[in-house]
């Protein structure tokens, strides 16, 4: 149990992280469809097998400015259509 409670806090972190990387604006992801879209987002990022790499994409990110999601994201259409405008 405690592995899983530290991998879901892992993800929880690269979530919020990839969010603002991205620039998604955080209200608007949870006020669409009723919450429903940000409840599919965090499902989401915990299925997600891809956390390492994740997480080296947020470093390599933080770096270099990148603000498009990265194509391994089940998440990436949802943060590009919730962007800040």
């Amino acid at each position: 149990m405690k592995e899983y409670l530290s991998r879901l806090d892992a993800k929880s972190r690269n979530l919020g992280r990839m969010m603002t990387q991205c620039g998604v604006d955080p209200a608007r992801l949870a006020g669409d469809q009723l919450g429903q879209t940000m409840a599919a987002t965090a499902r989401a990022c915990i299925a997600c097998p891809h956390g390492a790499a994740c997480a080296l994409w947020l470093e390599a990110a933080a770096a270099s400015g990148t603000t498009a999601p990265p194509h391994f994201c089940p998440n990436a259409g949802r943060f590009r259509s919730h962007r800040f405008h």
